[in-house]
């Protein structure tokens, strides 16, 4: 037996975010991007006897130049440098993705080869050029930050980016 049809047919795709709204979940992934990259960050250089004040002042010397003072604006800096990039890795991704809604099964995948992509990117090759004492030539930290990105930023990323299409 056939029911009928429904007079009208649901769009399945919703209409297109506005603008103000999408800036907002973009800067909103940024910072949760930033964070978890902060709080591996702060863990990691916390085992070698590195205080999180210390890393957010190393960060803060890619754009003070090297031995920043020891401030809390500087702390500011720092965080306010790191959530760039991480808005910066966010805005590319999100225009590298097609407009259309993708799949999310395949969000890890895309998220682990762009979060080791973007890793390499910016903290082998920017980093490097515009600190170079940076600790980004150590290879442990080199392998932790490539498998943080690879792991769990790029795929959070992706799959957020997927999930709002």
């Amino acid at each position: 037996m056939r029911l009928p049809s429904l007079p009208f047919r649901p769009d399945p795709v919703p209409a297109a975010m506005p603008r103000a709204a999408h800036v907002a979940r973009l800067a909103a992934l940024a910072l949760a991007a930033s964070a978890l990259d902060l709080a591996g960050a702060f863990a990691y250089w916390s085992t070698h006897g590195v205080s999180p004040a210390q890393v957010l002042r190393a960060i803060a010397g890619w754009a003070l130049g090297p031995q920043p003072p020891d401030t809390a604006a500087v702390l500011a800096v720092g965080a306010g440098v790191h959530l760039a990039i991480y808005a910066g890795m966010v805005a590319v991704l999100d225009a590298l993705l097609p407009a259309k809604r993708a799949p999310r099964e395949g969000a890890f995948g895309v998220g682990a080869i762009y979060g080791t992509l973007a890793c390499v990117v910016v903290y082998q090759l920017v980093v490097p050029q515009i600190a170079p004492a940076s600790s980004h030539h150590y290879p442990p930290w080199v392998a932790t930050c490539v498998a943080l990105h690879a792991l769990m930023i790029g795929p959070l990323m992706a799959w957020s980016l997927q999930r709002w299409r």
